[in-house]
């Protein structure tokens, strides 16, 4: 792998909630990285996964408020 996709924009929603716990879950999945070649190839440490899960973790409580 080479490069990543990124999302460019997202609007917060319920349902952007949903989509993001449903990927911490999923990524909660993953012990380490270092099962994973092309991450530690592009430097990716188990301290920057933990800090991606917080990441997303927090993107999951802000979409879960609405803003009215």
């Amino acid at each position: 792998v080479k490069t990543t996709p990124v999302l460019a924009g997202l609007h917060s929603t319920a349902e952007t909630a949903k989509l993001f716990a449903a990927l911490h879950k999923q990524m909660s999945r993953v012990r380490s990285v270092s099962r994973y070649p092309a991450l530690v190839a592009a430097g990716f440490t188990n301290e920057d996964f933990v800090e991606s899960m917080e990441g997303l973790r927090g993107f999951e409580e802000n979409d879960e408020e609405p803003y009215y």
